[in-house]
């Protein structure tokens, strides 16, 4: 339990007692995921968890309160009790807290399911490579432990296999699934690779029942509690939660925390409540600080409406119109976030199946920061879309030794900026800086900046995981005033200044220069920095504004001219005499288009010539990339054309950080990888920013032949001088 809900319940035991009675007298029915049941569940009104003060316990109540339940990991028992007696045991000096053993439930669908439509997911989440998936050849999950916290799991199912598991209700079977929820998740992490049906993310794991949820899809906070205990008893590796619900409970946290501490991995489902016209949908579990949360996508890579987003979402992963196993042998199409969870749980399997040494702060690393940037922001997509491939590969990765450049930078008031820590990293290492930051008598920590990403949720004690170069910042409030850093759009840090409560903060009286770039004057903020009551960062927005100018002379075409910094010139090459055939554009000897209509953007003076030939060739794939660094719309990026052929499709393509032509670096974190995008649609170009620590720089496409074969296709070395 967090010291700030000690203190709450503590000092507002009176008022706590009038939200007790209130939440009874006005629950909701909580709405149940089943299209064959109108049934709805509402928590006994009086059950109750008691938690009790270090020293003390259940036998303190004596005879008088009767205990249904003690659990053993944590210090709170369960007992159904009239409202007299809760307000006379409120008064005890042992008792940390009485709360409502509130309602769970699987979340409501989000839209009505269409069995026949088809899987999407497992493709998705393993984007460059090809089915069966080149990663099981490495690992398959077996060997890892993986519990599904639901309505049961089908255990007859020919698609599964259920080696397990436990009955929070009572002496029940665990292996039935009268709902089908449950079943349903199951196949998502574990169904088998045996030809029939569907296939899950790691097929052979060992896989848990654990039955928290009633044949309507409800159950109660104890029953959440006491699966969680019994997983730590049982040494269950990874918990998945496809549940959820808007009550916070302390006993459920303290589980989680339990759990947590002692290695094991939860994940949950965000919820599917949307944006609900409020800032934070998140539900619980997965709103809590050790619970890897989850939200879904849909088959077009945007955000489900549905899906409930918030600053502790952690990544999404595929939901909608999912096709999983169903009791009977069935095969059925859901959505949902609780769709979106297990195909995390899965890939976590994957990981533990390569080293089973990894902790939950260390998975949580691994998932997020190799997750896909879909384009939203932070609460709405957290990290990004789940990558199995990539994730898997940054694991073993790990084992070769990898290291990264990580900076500390502490930030006490306007004149104390100083560098505390610089050093050197191996790839997964648990790093920790409170050590070099203690000094803060005068001063309140207030947010860290990890790589241009303010995180105001991890505390000053955080500990991080080396998952690539890392700039990292800490930031501390001065007495009676607040911190408002000013950013630049690469997120790097401009200027610090310390504001009193209501106060105004002074933009920077000297912007840094960006070549070809100015900061727009019209309005250089994307945030108010007037009256400042909270932390606050404000982003300079830099546009171009560049006046310079580049000739371009052709040969054998039309379209060369004096072009401005950044236009798009656009080349047409004159048409084949008798018996020859346009083969493509070429500058200094290099090819740079198959196309006779070339359209690219003018970064440099450049002189090309079309090429012809008597006989047309067999086109290959191809990179043209601008041979310097250039910086556009705030960043330090690298500009260029990839040609595919037409009988190919494109598969990835990005920035590897090497000097040789390595084809299974693609697949390692030794690349910044993008999504296979236009980004100018005008010239085809792509867009990609890289980072500076690196000597080495070259761009790669990955494309997919009509046979099924992949092609990898690297450009020369680019040495940054950024």
């Amino acid at each position: 339990m967090i010291e700030g809900t000690k203190t709450f319940v503590t000092i507002l035991k009176k008022a706590w007692l009038f939200i007790i009675a209130s939440t009874i007298a006005f629950m909701p029915f909580i709405a149940i995921e089943s299209s064959a049941s109108t049934h709805a569940y509402v928590a006994d009104e009086n059950r109750f968890i008691i938690g009790f003060r270090e020293g003390f316990g259940p036998r303190d109540l004596g005879s008088r309160v009767p205990i249904d339940k003690q659990f053993e990991r944590i210090n709170a028992a369960t007992a159904r009790l009239p409202m007299a007696a809760v307000l006379s045991l409120m008064q005890h000096d042992f008792i940390e807290y009485i709360e409502l053993d509130h309602a769970i439930s699987v979340a409501r669908p989000p839209f009505a399911q269409n069995p026949e439509t088809p899987t999407w997911g497992l493709e998705r989440i393993f984007q460059s490579e090809t089915y069966p998936f080149e990663t099981w050849e490495t690992t398959d999950g077996a060997g890892v432990r993986v519990a599904v916290f639901d309505t049961g799991i089908d255990g007859t199912h020919e698609d599964l296999h259920v080696v397990g598991g436990f009955n929070t209700f009572n002496d029940d079977p665990y292996d039935v699934d009268p709902h089908g929820h449950g079943t349903h998740v199951a196949g998502i992490i574990a169904a088998l690779h045996n030809d029939v049906g569907v296939v899950g993310v790691a097929p052979e794991v060992e896989l848990y029942s654990v039955v928290v949820l009633d044949e309507n899809g409800a159950g109660a906070m104890s029953n959440l509690v006491d699966g969680i205990l019994w997983a730590i008893d049982n040494d269950i590796h990874i918990i998945n939660m496809s549940l959820g619900t808007s009550h916070p409970s302390t006993a459920l946290e303290d589980a989680i925390n339990e759990a947590n501490k002692q290695g094991h991995i939860i994940v949950a489902s965000s919820g599917n409540a949307g944006e609900d016209g409020g800032e934070d949908t998140m539900r619980y579990p997965a709103k809590y600080e050790h619970v890897i949360a989850v939200g879904a996508i849909n088959p077009d890579d945007t955000v489900a409406d549905y899906s409930s987003y918030g600053q502790t979402l952690d990544l999404v992963a595929p939901g909608t119109s999912i096709r999983s196993t169903y009791p009977g042998n069935a095969y059925e199409t859901r959505g949902g976030t609780s769709m979106a969870a297990p195909f995390v749980a899965g890939v976590i399997a994957l990981m533990l199946g390569i080293d089973d040494s990894l902790t939950p702060s260390q998975v949580r690393a691994f998932l997020t920061g190799h997750a896909e940037d879909l384009g939203y922001s932070a609460d709405k997509q957290g990290a990004g879309l789940l990558r199995a491939d990539w994730v898997v590969s940054a694991v073993i990765d790990m084992a070769d030794g990898l290291t990264y450049p990580v900076t500390v930078i502490t930030a006490f008031d306007d004149t104390n900026n100083d560098i505390v820590y610089e050093g050197f990293h191996a790839y997964g290492t648990r790093i920790q800086f409170n050590q070099q930051i203690t000094d803060t008598d005068e001063y309140t920590f207030a947010f860290w900046v990890v790589n241009g990403h303010v995180r105001f949720d991890l505390p000053v004690d955080h500990v991080f995981i080396v998952n690539g170069p890392m700039s990292i910042h800490a930031v501390f409030n001065g007495a009676e005033t607040y911190a408002v850093m000013f950013m630049d759009t690469n997120g790097e840090s401009i200027d610090l200044q310390y504001v009193d409560e209501g106060g105004d903060a002074v933009p920077p009286e000297a912007l840094p220069d960006k070549p070809g770039f100015n900061v727009d004057e019209a309005s250089p903020w994307n945030a108010s920095y007037e009256n400042i009551t909270a932390h606050t960062i404000l982003i300079i927005q830099y546009v171009i504004a560049s006046t310079e100018t580049f000739t371009v002379d052709v040969t054998h075409g039309v379209g060369g001219g004096t072009y401005l910094y950044n236009d798009v010139v656009e080349l047409e090459a004159d048409s084949p005499g008798d018996g020859e055939h346009f083969l493509y554009w070429e500058t200094d000897g290099v090819k740079v288009s198959y196309n006779a209509t070339y359209r690219f953007t003018a970064l440099r003076d450049l002189t090309l010539t079309a090429v012809y030939g008597s006989e047309p060739i067999d086109t290959e794939p191809l990179i043209t990339l601008s041979p310097n660094v250039n910086i556009r719309l705030g960043a330090y990026s690298y500009v260029g054309q990839f040609y595919v052929p037409q009988d190919h499709t494109l598969i990835e393509f990005g920035i590897l950080r090497s000097n040789t032509n390595d084809a299974p670096l693609h697949g390692s974190a030794d690349a910044t990888r993008y999504r296979a995008e236009k980004h100018h649609a005008a010239t085809n170009e792509y867009l990609m920013s890289f980072t500076h620590h690196q000597t080495y720089q070259r761009a790669y496409l990955v494309t997919e032949d009509a046979d099924g074969t992949l092609h990898f296709t690297y450009s020369d070395v680019i040495i940054t001088e950024p």
